[in-house]
């Protein structure tokens, strides 16, 4: 996935177009809500974010298990990539 900006129309096609900062699968267009990545249950997924914004993102949650705490957030460098290893065991992980 690539975070960077893109052009979200929150009344739709004819309403006015705000620059914001979204999700995209690679070589695509950012969207929003960001990309939909299914996976059966038990798989080992190995997902790298990348970020291409001006600014520092903190991702949260990115992982076999939610967790709430503002703790757990992995810090991505403008310019910089992560990767995240985890098994999905739980059926139902969503993350927005």
């Amino acid at each position: 996935l690539e975070a960077r900006v893109g052009l979200w129309r929150p009344e739709g096609r004819e309403g006015p177009e705000l620059a914001v900062a979204a999700f995209a699968a690679a070589g695509e267009a950012p969207s929003t809500p960001g990309p939909l990545v299914r996976v059966p249950r038990g798989a080992h997924v190995r997902a790298t974010v990348r970020n291409t914004l001006d600014v520092p993102l903190t991702l949260h949650g990115l992982g076999a298990r939610r967790v709430s705490d503002d703790r757990d957030g992995t810090p991505i460098a403008p310019g910089g990539a992560r990767t995240f290893r985890f098994r999905a065991d739980a059926e139902g992980l969503s993350y927005y």
